[in-house]
């Protein structure tokens, strides 16, 4: 006589569901901080452009103001 546990094929294939919907939430996290990240790189290179901007307009202030006032 063969000895066949019943329920044990449910359980596989609930384990194989749970694996797999723990293997989606991995891959929209991964996702998720890809875009994260692309964001801040974007927002880093706007404030290094606006750095960039006001060290640029100070120079020009500054030589601005020299030659009004030290002609």
């Amino acid at each position: 006589m063969s000895n066949h546990n019943y329920g044990d094929e449910d359980q596989n294939a609930l384990m194989n569901l749970i694996d797999n919907y723990e293997g989606e939430d991995e891959a929209m996290e991964t996702t998720k901080i890809q875009k994260l990240m692309q964001e801040v790189d974007i927002y880093t290179q706007a404030i290094q452009d606006a750095k960039d901007a006001l060290a640029s307009a100070e120079m020009e202030l500054d030589e601005t103001l020299d030659a009004e006032y030290n002609q």
